[in-house]
């Protein structure tokens, strides 16, 4: 006797066929992040395929996750203040003095930084490659969208949240101080803003 699909097996492969913001759906009713990087590695690896506009969409950067990322980059562009709250959470480059760096001269803060032992720095660099990735609209966009989320029986906090996120000067700091002071968002964050940078599906032929 041939075995039924589940009914959320079912629910599941309706969400896939209409694409990233459907799967965010069913996914947060259930909590599931673990499932939520399971779906995205079928989506790009299996017999759901993007179409060839999205991977030139992805590769020319026309997404936040597809922006080019280096590390001295990215002390250029965020505020000396957050990365000093973030090198003081790790314990780390303590005798540098942030306030003294003036704007994109930040030499002083990669020579330290070329100092750290590179299991340290590559583990650091992860994060910092995160926080670039969710440093734009979109980005900001899976922020809000999974903080209104959490925050959906406390409306109120959820609005608190969405004002002081607006009160900072760009998304880089918004996506920093997320994920300084409300990691509780970061990981559904993270996922869902790639999710969203899959925005066209084709199915091959037959399945």
């Amino acid at each position: 006797m041939e075995e039924k699909p589940s009914a959320s097996a079912v629910t599941l492969v309706n969400a896939v066929s209409k694409g990233p913001a459907k799967i965010g759906d069913w996914l947060r009713q259930r909590q599931n992040a673990a499932l939520m990087m399971q779906i995205c590695a079928i989506v790009e690896y299996s017999n759901i395929l993007l179409c060839p506009r999205a991977r030139r969409v992805c590769a020319d950067g026309g997404g936040d996750m597809g922006r080019h990322y280096s590390t001295r980059d990215f002390f250029r562009q965020m505020p000396n203040r957050l990365l000093a709250r973030y090198f003081e959470a790790h314990d780390v480059l303590a005798g540098l003095d942030f306030a003294a760096m003036k704007g994109i001269h930040i030499e002083p803060l990669f020579e330290a930084w070329l100092e750290l032992p590179e299991g340290q720095r590559n583990a650091m660099d992860a994060d910092f490659s995160e926080i670039h990735a969710l440093s734009g609209e979109k980005g900001w966009c899976a922020i809000r969208d999974e903080a209104q989320w959490q925050f959906r029986e406390k409306p109120d906090a959820f609005t608190a949240f969405v004002d002081a996120m607006g009160s900072l000067d760009d998304h880089s700091e918004r996506a920093m101080t997320t994920f300084l002071e409300y990691p509780q968002f970061w990981k559904g964050a993270t996922l869902f803003c790639h999710a969203d940078t899959l925005p066209y599906w084709r199915k091959r032929k037959g399945f």
